[in-house]
């Protein structure tokens, strides 16, 4: 039954994913609003309900564990592998410019996890209501700066970009197909998550490794269909969005909204070394983003390869692993 929950889940995040793009992007171009800030917040937000899902069971069920090392290790997968695959599809071009404050805002965030760890201490509800917040002001810097954007076009008479003409028939259509795809995304992501770690636990390896492992890749497959997709049709801007916003989402929302019902453990050997392979791989992506103006083929390789090694690590320094 394991594996059967695997097939059904793959088949529905895929699905899913199919859906949530196209009636997205359809939305974002109705609504004059550019794909990258879709990707950021619907996409991003929408797709990250697994880990969130994933954070609040396991704190409800006495297992804290497993929203960090699920929320942590899927911000890895996130950079190393739907990045390294999105850019292997189709080289994500980018702006010397274009989302310079949501890398930054990435790089602040993930080093501010840090913050209980060098004081020793879980991550509990003070600290998570201000990563809370945070992502308040992240989403209300995001949706100004979107408006001021369009005054701004419209102002100097500049047509938007890929307009389309909404209807009420197709804001209908696409609209449900966003709902769809979202509800879809959470569903998949569950029964796939369920499946593999049935199989993860078959095989004698414990928790902490089934959560920055298993969970961390099965939770983070919705990011992975739904940028894929949005790479093969053109809008690799939505996959890095989907990736920066997902990756703040994580972060801010899981870890933060999770440490209010029961404190996160934080300890250096596990969440610790998470944290900081997670800042290493963000530092990379913002070093290509800056320098490279994008990340080609080969670059996306060199972030797979990345996170093959971390992985391999991960098995081999733990008790049950090595």
């Amino acid at each position: 039954m394991d594996w059967v929950w695997i097939v059904v889940g793959l088949a529905t995040l895929i699905s899913a994913a199919e859906l949530l793009v196209r009636g997205s992007v359809w939305c974002a171009l109705a609504m004059g609003i550019r794909p990258m800030l879709v990707g950021l917040t619907l996409v991003a937000f929408g797709t990250s309900a697994p880990e969130l899902f994933v954070g609040l069971a396991s704190a409800f069920d006495g297992r804290p564990g497993f929203a960090t090392g699920s929320a942590l290790g899927s911000n890895i997968v996130n950079i190393g592998v739907i990045v390294g695959l999105a850019a292997m599809l189709k080289p994500i071009e980018h702006a010397a410019n274009s989302a310079r404050f949501e890398v930054r805002f990435l790089l602040l965030i993930c080093t501010a996890i840090f913050a209980p760890l060098t004081l020793g201490r879980p991550l509990g509800p003070v600290f998570g209501s201000i990563l809370l917040a945070a992502l308040l002001a992240f989403t209300a810097i995001l949706v100004a700066r979107e408006k001021r954007h369009k005054r701004e076009a419209e102002a100097a008479g500049r047509q938007l970009p890929m307009q389309v003409v909404p209807t009420p028939a197709g804001s209908l259509l696409h609209l449900a197909f966003v709902l769809i795809g979202l509800a879809g995304l959470k569903f998949g992501g569950d029964w796939l998550v369920e499946g593999a770690s049935g199989v993860a636990r078959s095989l004698g390896m414990s928790e902490t490794l089934i959560g920055m492992t298993i969970l961390a890749v099965g939770t983070s497959l919705p990011e992975l269909a739904a940028s894929a997709v949005a790479a093969r049709k053109g809008h690799p801007e939505i996959a890095l969005g989907n990736v920066l916003g997902s990756n703040v989402f994580n972060i801010c929302m899981v870890l933060g909204g999770t440490s209010l019902i029961a404190p996160l453990p934080m300890n250096w050997l596990e969440e610790g070394t998470a944290a900081a392979v997670g800042l290493a791989m963000a530092i990379v992506l913002a070093l290509l983003l800056r320098f490279r103006h994008g990340i080609g083929r080969i670059a996306g390789f060199g972030l797979l390869v990345a996170y093959a090694g971390y992985v391999v690590a991960a098995i081999l320094t733990s008790p049950d692993g090595g």
